[in-house]
């Protein structure tokens, strides 16, 4: 009972209340990779109603500056000072310097805090690491469908030209993705990780093949020593050569590069927040280390267009494009909008007139036939007082109708009258009929009134 009552005090604890989570990133918060991992990872936490998480945010900045000794030991220090007394639920870390960064010095911070990552690609920690303290997923970009398709494609094509900008990160990249490289028959590989830009653009226009693949290039640097903007690195690969660009990331899928089989930011933070919430959940269980299953065929439709590539039937069906042409109806879809409104309108306001106008008309066919009911009324009294009437007779259809008074002249009722010439003869005393037969006639013959 009291194992019992101690374990949902702890569930209490890490699950309900606020929950402070420190994340540590890599690089700067204005890295779109950063940025993916990030907004995967939150979303997951901030999706569930049994947490209330409180989030404190640094950045090691490695893509501008060396992450070297002495840069961790000040942060080492700038961390102790401002945490003083901080104690976090869970660490989050992205990319390999600040998973090392935390691995170095957690001992030092934050003492027995779980950890989870993403985006370390440093393999050979993986059954190095604590158990027990760490959980995540480990980023392993693959080559080899890409060099597959890029053989497919140009079958000709005998080197492909790999890119990374000499980081900790693209170092172990470079290391990981050999093997795969030898594996595809028929293809080499000219491998340029270097941290100077200039050295990279220069080989690459040396490069005598069409085809380039990015594996890490958000950490170059200037002949100063400056960090390069990320999408300047991508306009200046571009600009080197008629080169089809490839990506293992989906973060550089920019300014002509088409894609390829990438790894998705998003979805590695997601599956950090999966195993974060079950750390909180379950705060002694040793949880799963995997290799990231996130990757993905993402493509560029516009830039697949402007090298006229078309892909394989089996990779176009589980792809993912980006920049797809507009449809008609996605140009002039403000258009379209305002003509549903307006005919939305229209047909509101037409229903409303119409009906108003079948109002009014009923209204004006009641009144007349009010009117005439009146009138006729009148002319009954009329013809009553001066006992006369009057009556019509339509030769085509040879019908006879007679006002109310004729019937009281011949003593008849409407029931007993067949309303017709032969009817009326019928009502003619017989010394008269032929009389009558001939002024008619006679009307007929000559248009005389009789």
């Amino acid at each position: 009972m009291k194992k019992f009552l101690f374990l949902m005090l702890v569930t209490f604890y890490y699950v309900w209340g606020d929950t402070p989570v420190l994340i540590v990133h890599s690089y700067h918060e204005s890295y779109s990779w950063t940025q993916k991992q990030r907004e995967g990872f939150v979303s997951v936490l901030n999706s569930t109603k049994d947490i209330y998480p409180l989030y404190s945010t640094e950045y090691l900045d490695t893509k501008r500056r060396v992450f070297d000794q002495e840069y961790e030991d000040e942060f080492v220090h700038y961390m102790r000072a401002k945490y003083k007394g901080y104690h976090p639920k869970l660490i989050y870390v992205t990319d390999d310097d600040a998973f090392h960064f935390i691995l170095d010095n957690q001992d030092k911070l934050f003492p027995g805090v779980r950890v989870v990552f993403s985006g370390v690609n440093d393999l050979s920690k993986k059954k190095s690491i604590n158990r027990r303290t760490y959980s995540g997923v480990f980023e392993k970009k693959e080559i080899k469908p890409n060099l597959r398709l890029i053989k497919s494609l140009f079958p000709k094509e005998r080197e492909v030209f790999i890119v990374g900008d000499g980081s900790l990160t693209a170092k172990a990249i470079h290391k990981e993705l050999k093997n795969d490289i030898t594996t595809v028959a028929g293809l080499k590989a000219q491998c340029v990780n270097e941290q100077q830009f200039d050295v990279v653009l220069e080989k690459l226009r040396d490069f005598k093949g069409k085809t380039v693949v990015l594996t890490t290039i958000g950490g170059f640097l200037t002949r100063n020593g400056n960090l390069m903007p990320l999408d300047e690195v991508i306009h200046q690969i571009h600009k080197a050569g008629p080169f089809v660009i490839f990506s293992l990331e989906d973060t550089y899928i920019q300014d002509g590069v088409i894609g390829g089989y990438v790894v998705d930011g998003i979805s590695e933070g997601r599956e950090a927040g999966q195993l974060a919430l079950q750390i909180l959940a379950y705060p002694g269980a040793v949880l799963s280390i995997f290799d990231n299953n996130t990757r993905k065929w993402i493509f560029d439709a516009e830039a697949l267009a402007a090298q006229k590539i078309t892909l394989p039937k089996e990779i176009r069906e589980q792809s993912t494009f980006l920049n797809l042409p507009e449809t008609f109806f996605d140009k002039h879809h403000e258009w379209f909008i305002l003509l549903l409104y307006g005919l939305s309108a229209t047909v509101i306001i037409g229903s409303s007139l119409y009906g108003w106008l079948m109002y009014r008309s009923r209204t004006i066919i009641a009144q007349r036939e009010s009117a005439l009911s009146a009138i006729s009324k009148r002319l009954n009294q009329a013809q009553q007082i001066s006992h006369l009437g009057n009556w019509e007779w339509d030769i085509q259809a040879n019908t006879i109708w007679w006002s109310d008074e004729i019937y009281r002249i011949f003593g008849l009722e409407p029931q007993q009258f067949r309303a017709t010439y032969e009817g009326f003869l019928e009502r003619v005393h017989p010394e008269d009929r032929e009389l009558i037969e001939s002024a008619v006639m006679n009307t007929f013959e000559h248009d005389n009134g009789y």
